[in-house]
């Protein structure tokens, strides 16, 4: 990633596209956080599936081998994104390159 830092929405036409592409268990050299307010995301992290459903905030750091599948929920999906180079927050209050969660809010 160049940038800082990017932010994007997936929406109902976002996870039909993501749904035809292939999507192979990878890594980033970014953070990035996930907060979804309506749908639901089955992300493959740490060697297990998990299935969430909005609201939920999803954390993954950088090197983290995962895969998510967004899912419409009830006709909907609403997830924003924001990926993150780790020098675009330097000092956060824990510890980014061992934590990584989903959770449901």
């Amino acid at each position: 990633m160049d940038k800082l830092f990017q932010i994007f929405r997936v929406d109902e036409e976002e996870v039909a596209k993501i749904s035809s592409e292939p999507n192979e268990p990878h890594k980033h050299d970014y953070e990035e956080l996930m907060v979804g307010s309506q749908g639901a995301i089955e992300h493959f992290i740490d060697f297990k599936s998990v299935q969430t459903e909005a609201p939920f905030v999803s954390f993954v750091t950088k090197g983290k081998v995962h895969r998510v599948f967004p899912k419409v929920l009830k006709g909907a999906c609403d997830i924003r994104i924001i990926r993150f180079k780790s020098e675009f927050i330097p000092k956060l209050p824990f510890n980014c390159t061992r934590y990584t969660m989903t959770k449901r809010i």
